[in-house]
């Protein structure tokens, strides 16, 4: 008996060991990219629920922002979008911060399409490029430097290291 206890102990103890020095892993990755300068055009369309898109394109905003490379192709994209601006939503409770999707889609009525489909309400900007990002998701101040990044839809503890390193900006 006193064997059985000793063994189940030690499982769950190496279980917990190899979840914490995963978990600090992937925060570690995440951090690795911190102060780095993303190149960004300085234009977007902007896209708004409440309207009609008239295909303006407006420099981007001075603010912070959340970054989302997306493949309007891919379904799993269209469910991240929900989650990670469903976040946005939370972020900009604690600073002015925009929220920016980067894709090479150049159909701007099947982006607004998609997104009232998606997302309801919402305001979005668009930038159209075909360079990929290293990353799908970053959190930019307002020089486009990175703050953090990492897949907080794959990883839900990084949405702490997203809010933790946006208040102590």
């Amino acid at each position: 008996m006193v064997v059985m206890i000793i063994i189940i102990a030690t499982v769950f103890t190496v279980l917990q060991i190899k979840k914490y020095l995963y978990k600090r892993n992937v925060i570690k990755q995440a951090c690795s990219q911190t102060n780095l300068h993303i190149t960004l055009p300085q234009e977007a369309k902007f896209f708004d629920s409440s309207q009609e898109f008239k295909g303006e394109t407006n420099e981007i905003s001075q603010n912070y922002k959340l970054v989302y490379q997306m493949n309007f192709d891919c379904g799993v994209c269209y469910i991240n979008l929900k989650d990670i601006y469903n976040f946005y939503m939370t972020l900009i409770s604690i600073k002015d911060i925009d929220f920016c999707i980067v894709t090479d889609v150049k159909s701007d009525s099947f982006i607004k399409y998609e997104l009232d489909k998606t997302l309801g309400s919402y305001t979005i900007h668009v930038i159209q490029q075909k360079e990929k990002l290293k990353e799908k998701i970053y959190l930019l101040d307002k020089d486009n430097k990175v703050i953090s990044t990492g897949d907080f839809t794959r990883f839900p503890f990084l949405k702490d290291e997203y809010i933790k390193k946006l208040k102590n900006q």
